[in-house]
């Protein structure tokens, strides 16, 4: 039976089922029917006969960019659902002028990402991976057994204090953790609600054992964490990079890395994937990841399901829980 809404789901193949699966398509089809795209390549000509006639679009990583001849081509489109982090590839501006209400999944991203921040710190202290090197390789404990060190009571520094920096932070509570922060958009009473401390950037670095990269990538945050604040960063320290690549000079990060003066457990790179001959994948005092540290895949149902339920609440007359902001569109991932 027809349903008085029709929704277009953009992603395509394997995406597709990572987002949807059974159970996100029954609540979907619930309140509404459902309109596939089948092409993983559109033209625009394509996209604008695919979004005529719907009143939602849930879109994800890969899908075209909807910008406002595709609002102005859909008379009854209310709601755009990214089921992704950034928005920016996706919808342009403009498009919030004409009272489509847009949604992302980085606030549940967000929560993930601050579990694998808690992840890193705990086993980039506790030496979880170099102690699991030395018994494979039949050794008992390894020579930086002494280097062990702990969590408890460190002082953390989040440069950036926007989701994943708050998601991170409320893990972080029973760690009893001095938290100072980096955000120029943050005001010092937000701040204190949070439980951090303001601070400047280059003291953050240097008096921080726990560094944190959360912050937006955007032309004046490339590179932040150049040569000379690496050279900050006291000895001992840990540096975890869920964020963006080009937030540090990765050059310059392998030189202070070569010296062993900290460690760091990197997620993201100015090159993705990281290329084969790449120092960092060499140097012992380094943890990487392959820019896994959102949703596991097992998970991913849970950004598409956010959207969902969104698209559901605007279609009928509320509010969408994870709205974007039009006013931070200049600041945000």
């Amino acid at each position: 039976m027809s349903k008085s809404f029709r929704v277009l789901v953009m992603p395509t193949g394997e995406l597709f089922n990572d987002l949807f699966p059974t159970q996100v398509i029954d609540r979907l089809s619930a309140f509404a029917d459902i309109k596939r795209n089948t092409q993983p390549q559109l033209t625009k000509e394509q996209l604008l006969e695919l979004t005529k006639d719907v009143d939602a679009i849930i879109t994800s990583w890969g899908s075209p960019l909807i910008d406002e001849e595709v609002v102005l081509n859909s008379p009854k489109l209310k709601f755009i659902g990214h089921a992704a982090g950034s928005i920016r590839p996706i919808v342009t501006p403009d498009v919030f002028e004409h009272g489509v209400t847009v949604s992302s999944s980085a606030g549940i991203i967000a929560e993930f990402v601050g579990e694998a921040c808690l992840l890193s710190a705990l086993s980039g202290f506790r030496n979880l991976v170099e102690n699991h090197r030395d018994m494979q390789e039949g050794n008992w404990r390894g020579a930086d057994y002494h280097e062990h060190d702990s969590l408890i009571r460190q002082d953390v520094g989040l440069v950036g204090l926007g989701m994943t920096a708050r998601e991170f932070l409320k893990l972080l509570a029973p760690f009893n953790c001095r938290v100072r922060a980096y955000d120029p958009f943050v005001s010092p009473g937000d701040a204190t609600r949070l439980g951090v401390e303001l601070t400047e950037l280059d003291h953050l670095l240097a008096v921080s054992k726990v560094i944190s990269l959360h912050a937006a990538s955007l032309p004046e945050t490339r590179h932040m964490i150049d040569e000379r604040r690496l050279g900050l960063i006291q000895d001992g320290a840990l540096l975890i990079n869920t964020a963006r690549g080009a937030l540090i000079d990765e050059e310059a990060l392998v030189r202070e890395l070569s010296t062993n003066r900290f460690k760091a457990v990197l997620d993201v790179y100015e090159m993705e994937p990281l290329p084969p001959e790449s120092p960092l994948r060499r140097m012992p005092n380094v943890v990487l990841t392959p820019h896994i540290a959102g949703p596991a895949y097992k998970r991913r149902w849970e950004m598409a399901l956010g959207m969902v339920e969104d698209c559901e609440a605007i279609l009928r007359g509320g509010k969408a829980k994870h709205a974007v902001d039009k006013g931070l569109l200049d600041r945000i991932a």
